[in-house]
């Protein structure tokens, strides 16, 4: 199969804020989800999407607890996943060979032909391919 556009989708910016808490939340590495939901939960923007924050709990905890100690030092800080692979575009389309493109997963009208955006999450953007 040869790859004529490659679309990163990147987790949107409440997803990156609750993600760093965790992280933050797990110094040691083990992740206390009732501890992080309770942190989360105080948030008010985050409150309104429970359901969401809930999932995204569940996804990150088992990847934060494999995490080591200056990992999470990083990942407990939000990061511009956006503006990072915005800046490798050129660099992605030469190594790859195709068009790059990279979209915030929350953007209105997104060209997101298989639905993949939803799954972005902080430090693994979903990825289509065409």
């Amino acid at each position: 199969m040869k790859a004529r556009r490659i679309v990163l989708y990147v987790a949107p910016a409440w997803k990156a804020r609750a993600y760093a808490t965790i992280a933050g939340m797990s110094v040691s590495g083990a992740v206390d989800m009732g501890g992080a939901m309770k942190a989360l939960m105080a948030d008010a923007n985050l409150r309104t999407r429970g359901a969401e924050v809930q999932d995204l709990v569940k996804r990150a905890a088992p990847e934060i607890s494999r995490l080591g100690k200056e990992e999470l030092n990083v990942r407990a800080v939000p990061f511009d996943e956006r503006a990072y692979l915005s800046a490798a575009k050129r660099f992605l389309a030469d190594e790859l060979r195709a068009i790059a493109d990279v979209f915030d997963a929350d953007a209105k009208r997104l060209d997101d032909p298989k639905g993949r955006a939803k799954s972005a999450v902080p430090w693994r953007p979903a990825i289509y391919v065409e």
